[in-house]
């Protein structure tokens, strides 16, 4: 143990010769190695965790509204029936607002009901996007 630190030892020495930073240019240096190793741990925690929403997660809420927007994504532990659902259950839903909520139920009520949940493409302000986004939280009974 002894005879490698003796050996390690001058070859460090030489390298601190060799690259002569000054205080600043190695503290920066130091910034950008931590920097990349946190991005790193990041995306292997992330591929070995295979992050998810947790549905079932058994949360209260008070009088039904959302606190903030990362609430309002996990509100529903079951889905919502689009052909049943009222304007304060539909702006629960993701990317729904009071205007959509009120487009789908004018759209609802017009239909006399929705026969599958791809029918909410005929709702004006939603698209294909925001209907692959609502799929999860949403059926049709």
């Amino acid at each position: 143990m002894e005879t490698k630190r003796k050996r390690i030892i001058p070859v460090l020495k030489r390298l601190r010769e060799t690259l002569v930073m000054t205080k600043r240019e190695r503290n920066i240096l130091l910034f950008v190695i931590v920097s990349f190793l946190a991005g790193d741990f990041l995306i292997l925690y992330q591929r070995f965790t295979k992050q998810s929403p947790n549905f079932s997660s058994k949360r209260s809420f008070v009088a039904g509204k959302a606190e903030n927007k990362s609430q309002k994504l996990h509100l529903h532990l079951q889905k919502v029936d689009i052909n049943k659902a009222s304007l304060e259950d539909l702006t629960k839903l993701p990317g729904i607002g009071k205007s959509k909520a009120q487009n789908i139920i004018t759209t609802r009520n017009k239909l006399g009901r929705f026969e599958s949940i791809d029918d909410l493409l005929k709702v004006r302000g939603i698209g294909p996007k925001l209907l692959k986004k609502l799929r999860p939280y949403i059926k049709v009974e």
